[in-house]
């Protein structure tokens, strides 16, 4: 049995060196991380907008590495998914489910 995502993969090898516009994953497995119940953490930096077309608003969480002493943490991680808001990036319920839903649902909260 194949997944609806491994389904997509083959349409885009089959289709590669035809002259064809390749589909994007999302449009081929738009619900991947859904369905496998995956959950991804995010940064700043991530394109999150692209990462929402996997309709992934209820798998994403801020990764800030908080506690650690290196270079990774990002102590302005929150605040940063409230500028993400500011800039129209993400509607403020996506920001919710970012912050506090998706990792409540995540730990088992």
């Amino acid at each position: 049995m194949l997944f609806r995502s491994q389904l997509g993969a083959r349409k885009r090898v089959t289709l590669r060196g035809k002259g064809t516009r390749l589909p994007a994953l999302f449009d081929l497995a738009p619900d991947l991380f859904r369905e496998n119940r995956a959950f991804i953490t995010i940064d700043q930096i991530d394109d999150v907008e692209s990462l929402l077309k996997f309709h992934t608003e209820d798998n994403l969480m801020i990764g800030t590495d908080y506690s650690h002493t290196d270079i990774s943490a990002n102590l302005d991680a929150l605040s940063g998914v409230r500028e993400w808001v500011d800039e129209g990036k993400i509607t403020r319920e996506q920001s919710r489910k970012i912050l506090e839903t998706n990792p409540q649902l995540f730990f088992g909260l």
